[in-house]
């Protein structure tokens, strides 16, 4: 198990998700986690349970109310 000790760095830094596999899409109910995740180049659904209006510049990501739509739509 890798951890972001490892790389000296913590989320959104795009190094502490590079600790993913590359397949991998991180779900999320931050959208600053989801941005990180990206930056690393995963993809991200975003769970706009608490945060209703993507607060970055840039692309919206995928979007779903709660993690059963994630699931779904994984």
């Amino acid at each position: 198990m890798h951890t972001v000790e490892e790389v000296r760095t913590y989320k959104p830094d795009a190094r502490a998700y590079g600790l993913l596999p590359a397949a991998s899409t991180l779900v999320a109910a931050h959208a600053w986690d989801v941005l990180g995740a990206r930056s690393a180049g995963l993809d991200g659904i975003w769970i706009d349970r608490t945060e209703r209006a993507w607060p970055f510049p840039g692309d919206v990501p995928k979007r779903v109310p709660d993690l059963r739509a994630a699931v779904e739509l994984l």
